[in-house]
C-alpha cells in the first residue's frame, strides 16, 4: 500500500518553474537583506543574519517544492521538522519580522504563486521603510549626571524643564561624597546643549546625553 501511495503521489516537476522559483526566491531574499540592512537602528549589524535571510527564502522554496511534488515526502519533512529548535535569541522584535517575511517569501514562491509573493514583497519593503523614517515621538534620550553630593537637584530640573519637554528620575545613588542621578527625557528641538548647560552648575563633575532605543543604544 505504501509504494503504491508513493507511485500515486509524484507529481511532475517543471523544471523552468523550479528554477524561476529560486531565482525570484534568491531575488527576494537580498530584498528582505537590503531593507533590514538600511532600517537597521541597533548598535552593531550582523552581517550572518543578513545572510541567514537570503539563505531562508531560498531553503524555504526548496522545501515547498519538495512537499508539493510527493505527499508522502511531506508528511516525513513535517515530522523532521517537528523537532527541530532553534535557540538563537533576537534581541530586536523587529528581527521577527524579517525572518518570518523571509520565510514567507519561500513558502509563496514556492507554491508557484509569483505575482503574489514579488507584489507582497514590495508592500512590506515600502511599509518597513515608511515606518522607519517617520517619527511619531520625540526621540527617548537617558542623561547621567554625576555630581558632588552638596549640588542642588532643584538646578538640574530647573535645566531639565528648560531644555525639555518631560523628564523622569530613573536612578539615583549618593555616596559619602558623590551622587549619580539618571534621568529619561525628550529633548525639545534646538536643545541640544543640555549637557553643557547641566556642566555649568557648579559641583557637576560629569554628563553623559545617551539615545535610548529600549533595549539598546546608537
Amino acid at each position: 500500500m505504501l509504494s503504491a501511495l508513493m507511485q500515486n503521489s509524484n507529481f511532475y516537476l517543471n523544471y523552468t518553474d523550479m528554477v524561476l522559483a529560486l531565482v525570484l526566491s534568491a531575488a527576494q531574499g537580498f530584498l528582505v537583506c537590503f531593507v533590514y540592512r538600511y532600517s537597521y537602528r541597533g548598535v552593531l549589524y550582523t552581517k550572518n543574519f543578513s545572510i541567514s535571510l537570503v539563505l531562508m527564502a531560498v531553503i524555504s522554496s526548496v522545501l515547498i517544492m519538495a512537499v508539493a511534488t510527493n505527499i508522502v515526502l511531506s508528511l516525513g519533512m513535517v515530522g523532521a521538522l517537528s523537532i527541530v529548535r532553534f535557540r538563537t535569541a533576537l534581541k530586536d522584535p523587529l528581527d521577527i519580522v524579517f525572518l518570518f517575511w523571509a520565510i514567507s517569501v519561500g513558502i509563496v514562491t514556492g507554491a508557484g504563486l509569483f505575482f503574489l509573493s514579488l507584489f507582497g514583497s514590495i508592500c512590506v519593503a515600502l511599509i518597513i521603510l515608511l515606518m522607519t523614517r517617520l517619527s511619531f515621538t520625540t526621540r527617548p534620550y537617558m542623561l547621567s549626571i554625576q555630581c558632588g553630593r552638596d549640588v542642588s537637584e532643584n538646578q538640574i530640573h530647573e535645566v531639565l524643564k528648560k531644555h525639555s519637554s518631560r523628564f523622569h528620575l530613573k536612578a539615583k545613588n549618593k555616596t559619602a561624597n558623590h551622587c549619580e542621578l539618571t534621568f529619561e527625557l525628550r529633548i525639545k528641538e534646538g536643545s541640544d546643549a543640555i549637557v553643557n548647560r547641566i556642566s555649568e552648575i557648579e559641583g557637576v563633575t560629569h554628563a553623559v546625553l545617551i539615545v535610548y532605543n529600549g533595549d539598546y543604544v546608537s
